[in-house]
């Protein structure tokens, strides 16, 4: 977290950054992962939260989808039968229903 130049203390912004999953094992580009949010339990922010994707060289990575970032912002997103938000990783579409 850093303190931001313009609105002071009161607007913090976290940078997370995660190279692994829960079996310690590094995310490679040729498996496909999912992110999973319990109904309810967004990232609790007041602005706004996004999961983006970078290359090794911390650039956006390159993709046929030509999308960088999913998000708050994303107002098409769908959520689970149980209310929950699933977002999927990976080189491959994991189809149109998703």
């Amino acid at each position: 977290m850093f303190r931001d130049s313009i609105g002071g203390f009161h607007n913090l912004l976290f940078l997370g950054r995660f190279s692994f999953y829960s079996h310690s094992q590094q995310l490679v580009g040729n498996h496909s992962y999912t992110v999973t949010f319990p109904k309810g339990q967004l990232p609790p922010v007041k602005g706004f939260w996004s999961l983006t994707m970078y290359n090794p060289e911390h650039f956006f990575k390159p993709n046929a989808l030509k999308r960088y970032a999913l998000g708050t912002k994303n107002k098409s997103l769908q959520y689970n039968p149980d209310g929950g938000l699933t977002i999927f990783l990976g080189n491959k579409s994991p189809g149109k229903e998703k």
